[in-house]
């Protein structure tokens, strides 16, 4: 499945992934996603988002929330929610689109702040307008220049 994702955007999974074992989520949401990519280790999407959305723990604290803590995930499986799994294909659909030979960290950043319910529900919780998020991905795509949006949190 992820075998057009380059090395960044693999490390989103990952770390989305390790974000939802660590809240004891049984399940890799589209808000784990939304977290991993303002990591300091992504550091392709971190800087714009990292300007438009609060800080990660306030980020994880809503998530926290928002999904259901179940049993976790054992270390040798990855499981993820059905709007996880569609924005996984959305995110190929659009690289493919782009003329893209692999999934960036843009094509997730992208078809996640577009009108997925998960990502909503954490944008409401955090206070955090959507389109103003998506003006700031926008505005870090593959073509863009420096981040035009930003909050003071």
């Amino acid at each position: 499945m992820f075998e057009r994702f380059d090395d960044q955007a693999m490390a989103v999974v990952s770390l989305a992934d390790a974000e939802a074992r660590h809240l004891g989520h049984p399940a890799i949401g589209t808000g784990h996603l939304l977290l991993a990519l303002i990591d300091d280790h992504v550091p392709q999407a971190s800087g714009a988002l990292q300007l438009a959305l609060p800080p990660a723990e306030e980020m994880r604290r809503a998530i926290g929330a928002l999904y259901a803590a179940g049993p976790g995930v054992t270390p040798d499986e990855q499981v993820f929610t059905e709007p996880a799994l569609a924005a996984i294909r959305r995110a190929q659909e659009l690289a493919i689109s782009r003329g893209q030979e692999q999934v960036s960290v843009s094509d997730i950043a992208t078809v996640l702040v577009d009108e997925d319910a998960g990502v909503l529900a954490v944008l409401g919780a955090v206070g955090v307008d959507p389109q103003a998020l998506r003006v700031a991905v926008q505005s870090s795509g593959p073509d863009a220049g420096p981040p035009s949006a930003t909050v003071s949190w």
